[in-house]
């Protein structure tokens, strides 16, 4: 036990003076924002829950990657719960058809989700525009992001709305397999590359390769 202490220990230490030497040759060890940004923000983001729903009803309709399956799912559910938080139009209807498919393979019921996935996928968010929506406040600080396809990435380290700057912490959260990604780097982005809800905020702009 004292071993397994001492190397513990001995890990930390080492991610510290290599995050710290990381600073002193990198200055501030903050990427810089983003060159390309979302334009469109309720198609991009309804399109990527689109996408997500027409992934998940072909890992389900093969019945064979349950698992794989479940995973877009959820992202998709992550995504529309954005969407219903945040007043996009037609937000709140699609929360609850994937509320509705995720309870239809709970119940073991998967052909049925698929056809309400598959049917959402075909729809649209409607004509509202994006400023309609809820926008990025100091409030939001410490929420999880995920992308667009609904995966937790980072947190939102700190919020500076008078120099619209938001400090995005990459990596530090629990993957798959429970195990942390010690993989933290910060960047800068621009509030409007965010979306918050009430648990996650989304990173539009994580779709141009920024992860």
């Amino acid at each position: 036990m004292k071993l397994m202490q001492t190397v513990s220990a001995a890990v930390l230490v080492m991610l510290g003076s290599a995050a710290g030497l990381a600073q002193e040759r990198g200055g501030s060890g903050i990427a810089p924002s983003s060159a390309s940004e979302p334009t469109e923000d309720p198609v991009e983001l309804g399109g990527a829950l689109s996408k997500l729903e027409r992934s998940s009803a072909a890992a389900l309709a093969t019945g064979g990657k349950r698992r794989k399956s479940m995973e877009m799912l959820d992202g998709a559910h992550r995504l529309a719960a954005i969407l219903k938080d945040a007043g996009y139009p037609g937000g709140a209807e699609r929360f609850r058809r994937m509320s509705q498919a995720r309870h239809m393979v709970q119940i073991g019921r998967p052909s049925n989700a698929v056809g309400i996935l598959r049917d959402d996928a075909r729809r649209s968010l409607g004509s509202g525009t994006s400023t309609t929506r809820k926008q990025i406040e100091q409030a939001d600080s410490g929420k999880l992001v995920i992308d667009l396809e609904g995966r937790e990435v980072g947190r939102i380290e700190s919020i500076d709305l008078s120099t619209r700057e938001v400090i995005e912490k990459k990596g530090g959260v629990l993957n798959l397999f429970g195990f942390w990604d010690y993989g933290n780097r910060l960047q800068r982005r621009q509030p409007r590359c965010f979306v918050p809800g009430k648990e996650y905020v989304v990173d539009l702009c994580s779709r141009v390769g920024a992860n």
